[in-house]
Order: C-alpha cells, then structure tokens, then sequence
C-alpha cells in the first residue's frame, strides 16, 4: 500500500513540476536576426548573431541562458533568466514585443541594447 502512495505522490509531483515550469510562449519561439538574408545570420552555432528562443531557453552565440520566470508585460512578456558564457554565470532580463511580424529584444542586464528582429525561415 505505501508503495503505491510513493508512486501516486510521485506521479503528482512530476506533473505539478512540468505543468508549472516556465514557458516562452510558442509565437516567441524560434531563431530571430537582424538581417534574415543572410543564412549566416539564422545558423546557430558559438559565431552566431541569431537570437533563438525555445520555451525554456534563449541563446545566442555561445551565450545560453536558461528561462527562470516569463510574466506578461504590457503587449509583450519579461522573461527572467539564468545565463552563461564562458564559464560565467550571470542573471538577465529581457523584455520581448511583437510587432507584426518582427520581434523588439530589449535586454535589461547585460549589454543593454534593444533589437528589432525578424523570424528566421
């Protein structure tokens, strides 16, 4: 009996977890650069500029950071997150718009600077 109590716990708990892990929602996902028309630039990989963004990630370069919170923003959403490069470790925030079909990047910590992209095809 209390082995099946462990199991049913258990089974609750992985699902609470996966339920409650934060997403990037989909219309957000996938690789964003400035200049689309260049293959190079929607290529990931560590010589990369493309921005790509899963629903629990955001990278570019050799930069990868791991989503810790995503809150809805105004017509956008904050998406805190846990960053590495490098063997440095570091917190970041970006806030992400869509604007028809381009995405506006403003990242908060750590260089600062706001993007206008478009969806990698």
């Amino acid at each position: 009996m209390t082995k099946y109590i462990v199991v049913i716990c258990a089974s609750l708990f992985t699902n609470f977890s996966i339920a409650g892990a934060p997403s990037i929602p989909k219309q957000y996902q996938g690789a964003w650069a400035e200049n689309v028309a260049s293959k190079e630039n929607c290529d990931s990989g560590p010589e990369s500029t493309a921005l790509l963004i899963s629903k629990d990630q955001i990278s570019v370069g050799e930069i990868g950071c791991k989503v810790v919170s995503v809150t809805n923003e105004g017509a956008g959403i904050k998406v805190v997150s846990k960053c590495s490069i490098e063997g440095e470790y570091f917190d970041d925030t970006v806030s992400l718009n869509l604007l028809g079909n381009k995405l506006k990047a403003n990242n908060r910590n750590w260089q600062k600077q706001t993007l206008l992209l478009s969806k990698c095809k």
